[in-house]
């Protein structure tokens, strides 16, 4: 499997994205539980909670999108 280039996974292996999420259910949750965390995963966590947020923002399946009407030119 190839590794992800999601800006988000900097210095995260996919082991440790798949504890966190287990342990604190989904980002949010990652989040509200930062102080949990300590050295160089919580600093990781810091620096790119921006990264983060935006990532699961350009991952998720948007259905509220109307589609597109056809072009009747």
């Amino acid at each position: 499997m190839p590794a992800t280039t999601s800006p988000a996974s900097r210095g995260w292996a996919p082991r440790t994205a798949i504890t966190l999420l287990n342990a604190h259910l989904n980002l949010d949750g990652i989040y509200a539980a930062l102080d949990q965390h300590k050295g160089a995963l919580k600093t990781k966590l810091e620096t790119d909670r921006e990264n983060a947020y935006r990532s699961r923002m350009l991952a998720e399946i948007l259905i509220d999108i109307p589609p597109a009407r056809p072009n009747r030119g």
